[in-house]
Protein backbone atom coordinates (compact mmCIF):
# COMPACT_ATOMS: atom_id res chain seq x y z
CA UNK A 1 0.00 0.00 0.00
CA UNK A 2 1.43 3.34 -1.04
CA UNK A 3 1.53 6.13 1.55
CA UNK A 4 2.72 9.56 0.42
CA UNK A 5 3.74 10.74 3.87
CA UNK A 6 6.24 8.34 5.44
CA UNK A 7 5.02 9.29 8.90
CA UNK A 8 1.36 8.76 8.04
CA UNK A 9 -0.17 5.39 8.85
CA UNK A 10 -2.19 3.69 6.10
CA UNK A 11 -5.99 3.61 6.31
CA UNK A 12 -7.58 0.56 7.93
CA UNK A 13 -10.31 -0.97 5.77
CA UNK A 14 -13.17 -2.67 7.61
CA UNK A 15 -15.41 -4.71 5.34
CA UNK A 16 -18.88 -5.58 6.61
CA UNK A 17 -19.82 -8.60 4.49
CA UNK A 18 -23.59 -8.93 4.07
CA UNK A 19 -24.23 -12.58 3.08
CA UNK A 20 -24.75 -13.38 -0.61
CA UNK A 21 -23.56 -10.04 -1.97
CA UNK A 22 -20.38 -11.27 -3.68
CA UNK A 23 -18.16 -10.57 -0.70
CA UNK A 24 -16.51 -14.01 -0.76
CA UNK A 25 -14.68 -13.04 -3.95
CA UNK A 26 -13.51 -9.78 -2.35
CA UNK A 27 -12.46 -11.63 0.82
CA UNK A 28 -10.48 -14.18 -1.23
CA UNK A 29 -8.47 -11.38 -2.80
CA UNK A 30 -7.75 -9.82 0.59
CA UNK A 31 -6.68 -13.11 2.14
CA UNK A 32 -4.46 -14.24 -0.75
CA UNK A 33 -3.39 -10.86 -2.07
CA UNK A 34 -2.16 -9.29 1.18
CA UNK A 35 0.33 -10.49 3.76
CA UNK A 36 -1.28 -12.90 6.19
CA UNK A 37 -0.38 -10.83 9.24
CA UNK A 38 -2.09 -7.73 7.83
CA UNK A 39 -5.64 -9.13 7.61
CA UNK A 40 -8.13 -10.38 10.19
CA UNK A 41 -11.24 -12.27 9.11
CA UNK A 42 -14.39 -12.91 11.13
CA UNK A 43 -16.64 -15.63 9.82
CA UNK A 44 -16.45 -18.67 12.07
CA UNK A 45 -13.75 -18.86 14.72
CA UNK A 46 -14.13 -22.10 16.73
CA UNK A 47 -11.67 -21.08 19.43
CA UNK A 48 -13.61 -17.91 20.30
CA UNK A 49 -17.16 -19.10 19.70
CA UNK A 50 -19.79 -17.09 17.81
CA UNK A 51 -19.27 -13.32 17.68
CA UNK A 52 -22.66 -11.72 18.12
CA UNK A 53 -21.87 -8.30 19.57
CA UNK A 54 -19.45 -5.39 19.30
CA UNK A 55 -18.00 -6.13 22.73
CA UNK A 56 -17.26 -9.76 21.81
CA UNK A 57 -15.66 -8.62 18.55
CA UNK A 58 -13.45 -6.06 20.31
CA UNK A 59 -12.43 -8.64 22.88
CA UNK A 60 -11.47 -11.10 20.13
CA UNK A 61 -9.49 -8.51 18.15
CA UNK A 62 -7.55 -7.51 21.25
CA UNK A 63 -6.79 -11.19 21.83
CA UNK A 64 -5.59 -11.68 18.24
CA UNK A 65 -3.44 -8.54 18.33
CA UNK A 66 -1.80 -9.29 21.68
CA UNK A 67 1.87 -10.00 21.25
CA UNK A 68 2.04 -8.48 17.78
CA UNK A 69 4.40 -5.63 16.95
CA UNK A 70 1.69 -3.04 16.41
CA UNK A 71 -1.81 -2.35 15.20
CA UNK A 72 -0.53 -0.28 12.29
CA UNK A 73 0.38 -3.46 10.38
CA UNK A 74 -3.31 -4.40 10.02
CA UNK A 75 -4.64 -3.36 6.61
CA UNK A 76 -8.08 -4.98 6.59
CA UNK A 77 -10.63 -6.53 8.93
CA UNK A 78 -13.57 -8.28 7.31
CA UNK A 79 -16.34 -10.83 7.62
CA UNK A 80 -19.98 -11.39 8.49
CA UNK A 81 -19.27 -10.78 12.20
CA UNK A 82 -18.26 -7.13 11.88
CA UNK A 83 -19.93 -4.52 14.10
CA UNK A 84 -19.78 -0.75 13.91
CA UNK A 85 -17.54 0.81 16.55
CA UNK A 86 -14.13 -0.75 15.86
CA UNK A 87 -12.60 2.68 15.31
CA UNK A 88 -12.28 2.94 19.10
CA UNK A 89 -9.67 0.16 19.00
CA UNK A 90 -7.57 2.08 16.47
CA UNK A 91 -7.69 5.73 17.61
CA UNK A 92 -4.63 6.75 15.58
CA UNK A 93 -5.78 5.20 12.28
CA UNK A 94 -8.10 6.44 9.54
CA UNK A 95 -10.95 3.90 9.51
CA UNK A 96 -12.64 3.20 6.18
CA UNK A 97 -15.80 1.12 6.46
CA UNK A 98 -16.96 -0.56 3.27
CA UNK A 99 -19.86 -2.86 2.36
CA UNK A 100 -21.81 -4.16 -0.65
CA UNK A 101 -25.56 -4.42 -1.18
CA UNK A 102 -27.39 -6.56 -3.72
CA UNK A 103 -30.73 -6.25 -5.49
CA UNK A 104 -33.06 -7.78 -2.85
CA UNK A 105 -34.86 -10.45 -4.87
CA UNK A 106 -31.62 -11.71 -6.41
CA UNK A 107 -30.02 -11.81 -2.97
CA UNK A 108 -32.96 -13.79 -1.52
CA UNK A 109 -32.83 -16.41 -4.27
CA UNK A 110 -29.06 -16.74 -3.89
CA UNK A 111 -29.47 -17.18 -0.13
CA UNK A 112 -32.10 -19.89 -0.60
CA UNK A 113 -29.93 -21.74 -3.13
CA UNK A 114 -26.92 -21.46 -0.80
CA UNK A 115 -28.86 -23.02 2.09
CA UNK A 116 -30.18 -25.76 -0.19
CA UNK A 117 -26.63 -26.56 -1.26
CA UNK A 118 -25.46 -26.74 2.35
CA UNK A 119 -28.37 -29.04 3.18
CA UNK A 120 -27.43 -31.26 0.24
CA UNK A 121 -23.89 -31.49 1.63
CA UNK A 122 -25.25 -32.64 4.99
CA UNK A 123 -24.83 -29.32 6.85
CA UNK A 124 -27.88 -28.91 9.07
CA UNK A 125 -27.67 -26.04 11.55
CA UNK A 126 -30.80 -24.59 13.14
CA UNK A 127 -31.20 -21.67 10.70
CA UNK A 128 -31.04 -23.96 7.67
CA UNK A 129 -33.37 -26.52 9.24
CA UNK A 130 -35.90 -23.84 10.26
CA UNK A 131 -35.95 -22.39 6.76
CA UNK A 132 -35.90 -25.50 4.60
CA UNK A 133 -37.30 -28.44 6.51
CA UNK A 134 -41.02 -29.15 6.61
CA UNK A 135 -43.05 -32.20 7.59
CA UNK A 136 -43.21 -33.14 3.91
CA UNK A 137 -39.46 -32.75 3.35
CA UNK A 138 -37.44 -29.90 1.85
CA UNK A 139 -39.54 -26.79 1.28
CA UNK A 140 -39.76 -25.08 -2.09
CA UNK A 141 -38.65 -21.46 -2.34
CA UNK A 142 -42.27 -20.24 -2.14
CA UNK A 143 -43.05 -22.42 0.87
CA UNK A 144 -39.86 -21.40 2.68
CA UNK A 145 -40.55 -17.72 2.08
CA UNK A 146 -44.17 -17.91 3.26
CA UNK A 147 -43.50 -20.04 6.36
CA UNK A 148 -40.41 -18.25 7.67
CA UNK A 149 -39.38 -14.60 7.90
CA UNK A 150 -35.62 -15.22 7.63
CA UNK A 151 -35.57 -14.03 4.00
CA UNK A 152 -37.86 -11.04 4.59
CA UNK A 153 -35.89 -7.76 4.59
CA UNK A 154 -32.74 -9.69 5.49
CA UNK A 155 -30.32 -6.87 4.67
CA UNK A 156 -32.29 -4.39 6.76
CA UNK A 157 -32.24 -6.69 9.79
CA UNK A 158 -28.58 -7.61 9.28
CA UNK A 159 -27.51 -3.96 9.17
CA UNK A 160 -29.71 -3.01 12.13
CA UNK A 161 -27.94 -5.68 14.16
CA UNK A 162 -24.38 -4.98 12.97
CA UNK A 163 -24.59 -1.20 13.02
CA UNK A 164 -26.57 -0.73 16.23
CA UNK A 165 -26.63 -4.17 17.92
CA UNK A 166 -30.41 -4.07 17.45
CA UNK A 167 -31.85 -7.58 17.44
CA UNK A 168 -34.58 -7.72 14.81
CA UNK A 169 -34.70 -11.50 14.64
CA UNK A 170 -38.04 -13.04 13.80
CA UNK A 171 -39.76 -12.97 17.16
CA UNK A 172 -43.37 -11.80 17.56
CA UNK A 173 -42.50 -9.52 20.46
CA UNK A 174 -39.76 -7.52 18.73
CA UNK A 175 -39.90 -4.22 16.87
CA UNK A 176 -39.53 -5.72 13.39
CA UNK A 177 -43.34 -5.78 13.17
CA UNK A 178 -43.68 -2.07 14.04
CA UNK A 179 -43.66 -0.04 10.82
CA UNK A 180 -42.90 3.26 12.58
CA UNK A 181 -39.90 1.76 14.35
CA UNK A 182 -38.71 0.19 11.10
CA UNK A 183 -38.82 3.51 9.27
CA UNK A 184 -36.86 5.16 12.08
CA UNK A 185 -34.20 2.44 11.98
CA UNK A 186 -34.11 2.63 8.18
CA UNK A 187 -33.30 6.35 8.37
CA UNK A 188 -30.57 5.64 10.94
CA UNK A 189 -29.04 2.92 8.74
CA UNK A 190 -28.96 5.30 5.78
CA UNK A 191 -27.27 7.95 7.91
CA UNK A 192 -24.55 5.50 8.93
CA UNK A 193 -24.02 4.18 5.39
CA UNK A 194 -23.63 7.80 4.33
CA UNK A 195 -20.53 7.92 6.56
CA UNK A 196 -19.03 4.70 5.14
CA UNK A 197 -16.00 5.25 2.96
CA UNK A 198 -17.44 3.06 0.20
CA UNK A 199 -20.79 1.37 -0.45
CA UNK A 200 -20.70 -0.94 -3.46
CA UNK A 201 -23.27 -2.84 -5.50
CA UNK A 202 -22.99 -6.54 -6.29
CA UNK A 203 -24.31 -5.84 -9.77
CA UNK A 204 -21.31 -3.55 -10.40
CA UNK A 205 -18.89 -5.54 -8.26
CA UNK A 206 -16.14 -5.99 -10.88
CA UNK A 207 -15.30 -2.28 -11.14
CA UNK A 208 -15.94 -1.68 -7.44
CA UNK A 209 -13.66 -4.54 -6.38
CA UNK A 210 -10.85 -3.50 -8.73
CA UNK A 211 -10.87 0.04 -7.37
CA UNK A 212 -10.65 -1.25 -3.80
CA UNK A 213 -7.91 -3.75 -4.74
CA UNK A 214 -5.89 -0.79 -6.01
CA UNK A 215 -6.31 1.09 -2.73
CA UNK A 216 -5.29 -1.96 -0.72
CA UNK A 217 -2.40 -2.94 -2.97
CA UNK A 218 -3.86 -6.27 -4.10
CA UNK A 219 -2.04 -7.46 -7.24
CA UNK A 220 -3.22 -11.06 -7.55
CA UNK A 221 -6.48 -11.86 -9.32
CA UNK A 222 -8.79 -14.83 -8.85
CA UNK A 223 -12.02 -16.04 -10.40
CA UNK A 224 -15.36 -15.32 -8.70
CA UNK A 225 -15.82 -17.45 -5.62
CA UNK A 226 -18.67 -19.55 -4.19
CA UNK A 227 -21.34 -19.69 -6.82
CA UNK A 228 -24.16 -21.75 -5.35
CA UNK A 229 -25.82 -24.56 -7.24
CA UNK A 230 -29.08 -23.31 -8.75
CA UNK A 231 -32.12 -25.04 -7.25
CA UNK A 232 -34.45 -22.14 -7.98
CA UNK A 233 -34.59 -18.93 -10.02
CA UNK A 234 -37.08 -16.10 -10.34
CA UNK A 235 -38.30 -17.19 -13.78
CA UNK A 236 -40.18 -19.95 -11.96
CA UNK A 237 -42.50 -17.66 -9.98
CA UNK A 238 -45.74 -15.98 -10.97
CA UNK A 239 -46.03 -12.21 -11.23
CA UNK A 240 -48.39 -12.31 -8.24
CA UNK A 241 -45.79 -14.03 -6.06
CA UNK A 242 -43.04 -11.74 -7.34
CA UNK A 243 -45.17 -8.77 -6.27
CA UNK A 244 -45.45 -10.33 -2.82
CA UNK A 245 -41.65 -10.75 -2.68
CA UNK A 246 -41.19 -7.08 -3.50
CA UNK A 247 -43.77 -5.96 -0.95
CA UNK A 248 -42.20 -8.06 1.81
CA UNK A 249 -38.74 -6.71 1.01
CA UNK A 250 -39.52 -3.04 0.58
CA UNK A 251 -37.10 -2.00 3.33
CA UNK A 252 -34.29 -3.87 1.56
CA UNK A 253 -35.25 -2.29 -1.75
CA UNK A 254 -35.15 1.15 -0.14
CA UNK A 255 -31.66 0.43 1.19
CA UNK A 256 -30.50 -0.88 -2.18
CA UNK A 257 -31.63 2.31 -3.93
CA UNK A 258 -29.86 4.36 -1.27
CA UNK A 259 -26.68 2.29 -1.80
CA UNK A 260 -26.93 2.92 -5.56
CA UNK A 261 -27.08 6.66 -4.89
CA UNK A 262 -24.06 6.53 -2.55
CA UNK A 263 -22.11 4.48 -5.07
CA UNK A 264 -22.89 6.95 -7.85
CA UNK A 265 -21.97 9.91 -5.62
CA UNK A 266 -18.63 8.28 -4.75
CA UNK A 267 -17.71 7.84 -8.43
CA UNK A 268 -18.63 11.44 -9.18
CA UNK A 269 -16.50 12.73 -6.30
CA UNK A 270 -13.55 10.49 -7.27
CA UNK A 271 -12.82 11.27 -10.94
CA UNK A 272 -9.85 8.88 -10.85
CA UNK A 273 -12.21 5.92 -10.27
CA UNK A 274 -12.61 4.80 -13.91
CA UNK A 275 -8.97 5.47 -14.78
CA UNK A 276 -7.85 3.25 -11.91
CA UNK A 277 -10.36 0.54 -12.85
CA UNK A 278 -9.09 0.55 -16.44
CA UNK A 279 -5.47 0.21 -15.29
CA UNK A 280 -6.44 -2.65 -12.97
CA UNK A 281 -8.26 -4.43 -15.81
CA UNK A 282 -5.12 -4.18 -17.94
CA UNK A 283 -3.02 -5.51 -15.07
CA UNK A 284 -5.46 -8.38 -14.53
CA UNK A 285 -5.39 -9.20 -18.27
CA UNK A 286 -1.64 -9.80 -18.12
CA UNK A 287 -1.75 -11.51 -14.72
CA UNK A 288 -4.28 -14.25 -15.52
CA UNK A 289 -2.42 -15.83 -18.49
CA UNK A 290 0.76 -15.96 -16.40
CA UNK A 291 -1.18 -17.61 -13.59
CA UNK A 292 -2.66 -20.20 -15.92
CA UNK A 293 0.77 -20.90 -17.47
CA UNK A 294 2.15 -21.50 -13.99
CA UNK A 295 -0.66 -23.97 -13.31
CA UNK A 296 0.04 -25.75 -16.60
CA UNK A 297 3.76 -25.92 -15.77
CA UNK A 298 3.02 -27.52 -12.39
CA UNK A 299 0.68 -30.01 -14.05
CA UNK A 300 3.35 -30.86 -16.65
CA UNK A 301 5.93 -31.50 -13.92
CA UNK A 302 3.54 -33.83 -12.12
CA UNK A 303 2.74 -35.74 -15.32
CA UNK A 304 6.44 -36.00 -16.13
CA UNK A 305 7.26 -37.32 -12.65
CA UNK A 306 4.57 -39.97 -13.02
CA UNK A 307 5.90 -40.97 -16.44
CA UNK A 308 9.43 -41.35 -15.06
CA UNK A 309 8.16 -43.93 -12.57
CA UNK A 310 6.31 -45.86 -15.26
CA UNK A 311 8.88 -45.73 -18.09
CA UNK A 312 12.62 -46.21 -17.73
CA UNK A 313 13.12 -45.11 -21.36
CA UNK A 314 11.24 -41.83 -20.68
CA UNK A 315 13.29 -41.25 -17.52
CA UNK A 316 16.58 -41.66 -19.44
CA UNK A 317 15.33 -39.37 -22.22
CA UNK A 318 14.46 -36.58 -19.77
CA UNK A 319 17.86 -37.01 -18.05
CA UNK A 320 19.70 -36.63 -21.36
CA UNK A 321 17.65 -33.57 -22.30
CA UNK A 322 18.53 -31.91 -18.96
CA UNK A 323 22.22 -32.60 -19.58
CA UNK A 324 21.98 -31.01 -23.03
CA UNK A 325 20.31 -27.92 -21.58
Amino acid sequence: MKIDDKNKKPPLYIFLHIPKTGGTTFSKHLLDGLKKETVIKFYSIPETGPIESLEKLKETINLLLSGKEGQEQIQAIYGHSIYLGLEKLFPDREIRYITFLRQPLNRIVSHYNFYRQKLEKGIRDKVITDLLKGEEGILSFEEAFLRNNILHNYTFKFLADHLFNTDLADKPENSYHDENVNRKILAEIKAVLNKFYFVGLTEDSEDNFLYLYHLLGVKKFFANQRRSKIFFNLTNVSEKFKSLLKAENQLDQDLYEWAAKLNDDFKKSHPEFYRIVLLMKIRRFFYLPRRYLTSLKILAYKKSAAMKKKSEIYAKLISRLKNLI
